[in-house]
């Protein structure tokens, strides 16, 4: 009878550890973004078919998709020339039809300083959240040194700019956007 006692406490014991043992190897880990490959913009080194400076008060926007669902990591934008350049790759949301304006909320900026003719990257990570697949307008405005960026001469993409009244220190979309039809800029921000 004890023998029969001390076998019931230990499997009352036993039972609910090793199911927690079980539960707990079975459950699959998060899936997670890969700054590798994960991105709002575009990876593209456009420098062998053209560029174009941006200045303090212009500010170009494209319209990108998130294919993962993180926090923006650093911005990167391909440097033309080896002037030294300063400028700022900026994420909003887009939360109205095109083209950009005051509804289009700020999700964060990278300043980027460069004088190299490569990828130059923001001395900072952007920070904020994206959501995978959801739709984003990622901008590139120049600093009173301007940032000279690569560019396709025709793509897939539509530019919408304003040529002045854009603020570097605080941008915002609350500006009347002009549009340029078929240009692919290369600029992007990781998603870790």
């Amino acid at each position: 009878m004890k023998r029969l006692l001390i076998i019931l406490c230990i499997l009352l014991f036993v039972t609910p550890c090793l199911a927690n043992q079980i539960i707990i190897g079975k459950k699959k880990a998060a899936a997670s973004c890969s700054v590798d490959t994960n991105e709002v913009g575009d990876r593209t080194d456009y420098s062998a078919t053209g560029h174009f400076s941006f200045t303090n008060t212009y500010m170009g926007c494209v319209e990108a998709t998130a294919n993962c669902s993180g926090t923006l990591e650093y911005g990167f934008a391909r440097h033309y020339g080896t002037a030294s350049d300063k400028g700022k790759v900026c994420v909003f949301n887009r939360l109205s039809a095109a083209p950009p304006d005051s509804n289009d909320t700020l999700i964060g900026c990278g300043e980027i300083t460069t004088s190299s003719n490569d990828w130059a990257q923001s001395a900072a990570k952007v920070g904020g959240a994206v959501t995978n697949g959801a739709n984003y307008w990622i901008c590139i405005i120049g600093a009173s040194e301007e940032f000279d960026i690569a560019r396709t001469g025709s793509g897939s993409k539509t530019l919408y700019y304003v040529a002045s009244g854009a603020n570097y220190t605080t941008p915002s979309l609350d500006l009347s956007f002009s549009n340029q039809a078929s240009r692919d800029y290369s600029m992007y921000v990781m998603i870790e």
